[in-house]
């Protein structure tokens, strides 16, 4: 009895150790098949990030050019800016004075002329004006030289700073004898007159509208 017992153990023992090899077969198998697939996924996600990162670098190289070319447009555009800048400033400053000059004339009557206009700013304020000499046929046509002014859209205000009469011309008497007296044209003697025109910002002549 005892070596049948035994041998019953030996077998209970083969078959354990079989089956635990068996078990470590399958799980060497299992994880080899689990790094095989691992590593065949991972490969392919290499594969497939390297084929996006050469088509990326192919599409910036073909891009590279045309950016480049952008950046040196950018680099003129900056470079015209104070150009555009300043000829934008000299139009509007030579269409403003344009108008200056012109409206000026329109409100001058046909019994005033100028001899002489003067420009004048105020470098504390910045306010610009003008200043207009000249000549008219009576101190009325310089009052109508003023309200003239006054209503042109660029004049913000009108001042009279000088009025002169000038002294009348003698003349003399006839030497005829006997002759009557006839009455004697007197010399026309023109009204001199100087005025301050000052002038609206170009901004507010705009606005402006003319008074009637």
């Amino acid at each position: 009895m005892p070596k049948v017992n035994l041998i019953m153990e030996r077998r209970k023992r083969e078959k354990r150790d079989s089956l635990t090899t068996r078990v470590l077969v399958y799980a060497c198998a299992l994880g080899a098949g689990s790094f095989a697939v691992i590593f065949a996924v991972t490969t392919a996600e290499s594969i497939s990030r390297s084929v996006e990162i050469r088509g990326a670098q192919r599409a910036l190289q073909t891009i590279s050019p045309k950016i480049q070319q952008v950046k040196n447009m950018k680099d003129e555009e900056q470079n015209l800016l104070p150009r555009l800048g300043l000829l934008q400033s000299a139009k509007q400053s030579t269409t403003h004075w344009y108008l200056v000059y012109q409206q000026t004339g329109q409100g001058l009557p046909g019994s005033s002329w100028l001899d002489s206009i003067n420009l004048a700013s105020d470098t504390q304020t910045g306010t610009k004006s003008i200043v207009l000499a000249g000549q008219s046929l009576s101190e009325e046509t310089v009052a109508d030289t003023i309200q003239q002014l006054q209503k042109q859209p660029l004049v913000e205000k009108v001042e009279l700073h000088m009025v002169q009469q000038p002294a009348p011309t003698p003349v003399a008497a006839p030497n005829t004898p006997g002759a009557s007296a006839a009455p004697i044209a007197q010399p026309l003697h023109p009204v001199r007159f100087e005025i301050g025109v000052q002038l609206r910002q170009p901004q507010e002549a705009k606005d402006a509208k003319p008074t009637v």
